[in-house]
């Protein structure tokens, strides 16, 4: 019996001990404010004497605006995501999603900006992720982009526009109404 108590408090203790305080650190990551602007600079590159090399020019757009330009959707997971993220060359964008339905509108200036700018310079590419391939909790992320430009993304445009649209799905996503908690009536 005693070997049991033991085995019972040493549980208790280790549960216990994951119940610390989780008040903000100094060091922790904060949520980005839903104005923070979505261009990454990039700098010229440079020829080998040094001087910038001169930089490809947007070539003439000829993505109409209301032309879907970048679809995003994500699938599975653990939490069972299933949300789809569509926009236009001109800032409009469709969000679906399995738990809050369709939602639509027109982006923040600055992430048209974003938008329009990589449209106009890069050339389109497709992505596609699968962190757990024929697994029941696997999640599969899809990215597709058609640009009008001439310069093929590098990985780090690619991987900067991905985090890019990650974030408008988190800001777009329909917020839930919370009702204010009751106040109790007092006893007379």
């Amino acid at each position: 019996m005693p070997f049991k108590f033991a085995i019972l408090l040493l549980v208790f203790a280790v549960s216990l001990s994951a119940c610390g305080n989780n008040a903000p650190r100094a060091g922790d990551a904060a949520p980005l404010s839903d104005n923070v602007s979505a261009v990454v600079p990039v700098d010229a590159p440079l020829t080998g004497n040094g001087e910038s090399a001169p930089q490809a020019q947007p070539a003439a757009s000829n993505t109409t605006a209301d032309v879907p330009v970048l679809s995003f959707a994500i699938d599975g997971g653990i939490v069972g995501f299933c949300d789809e993220l569509t926009l236009t060359a001109n800032g409009n964008y469709v969000l679906n999603t399995c738990t809050e339905g369709q939602t639509s509108g027109t982006l923040p200036q600055s992430d048209r900006l974003a938008l329009k700018s990589w449209v106009e310079s890069l050339n389109g590419f497709q992505l596609r992720a699968e962190d757990n391939p024929g697994a029941a909790d696997s999640l599969t992320v899809n990215m597709n982009f058609t640009g009008s430009g001439s310069v093929e993304a590098d990985n780090d445009q690619k991987q900067a526009m991905y985090d890019w649209v990650n974030g408008l799905i988190v800001q777009l996503r329909p917020k839930p109404q919370l009702e204010p908690t009751p106040t109790p009536q007092p006893i007379v």
